[in-house]
């Protein structure tokens, strides 16, 4: 069993995993097109039962927005902004310099970065494959919406 698929392209591209057939699964109509799209390798076929769903939140101190006198972000520049401004200027008012301005799962060993960063591409208009035409997928990762949102994560923070 294998539950990150940050790692089904490293496992199917090393001929480790069997493509299953959707319709053989008890249940599969009982599970939505776009999370059985979230098993499908980059030749088009599934590789897996897709078994939970999640979604991202962010999560701010209002007390320290309003002691910092901001308002909640609506966009990544503003999330930016509270981030510098939490890291740099006292939220908690303790008057030493030990706050972050923002915490992410940052660990590459469990899929946690991809995880996080996927979200951003999302957010950003970007895909990671996308269907080529023929029946399969290819990488999408050289599209604009992709450039740009890793190049603001790369140069923001």
């Amino acid at each position: 069993m294998i539950n990150d698929t940050a790692l089904m392209g490293s496992y199917q591209s090393q001929g480790l995993l069997k493509a299953i057939d959707p319709d053989s699964i008890a249940g599969h109509d009982q599970i939505t097109a776009k999370s059985w799209a979230s098993t499908v390798g980059i030749d088009g076929k599934h590789y897996g039962i897709p078994y939970s769903r999640q979604a991202q939140t962010l999560m701010i101190r209002k007390d320290w927005l309003q002691r910092l006198g901001l308002t909640a972000p609506t966009t990544w520049q503003e999330m930016l902004d509270v981030a510098k401004a939490f890291a740099t200027r006292d939220p908690d008012g303790d008057g030493k310099a030990d706050t972050y301005g923002m915490v992410v799962p940052g660990s590459a060993q469990n899929g946690y970065a991809a995880w996080w960063g996927s979200s951003f591409l999302w957010q950003g208009g970007a895909k990671i494959v996308e269907p080529d035409g023929t029946g399969t997928y290819k990488p999408a990762m050289d599209s604009a919406a992709a450039v740009n949102t890793v190049t603001w994560m790369k140069v923001k923070p």
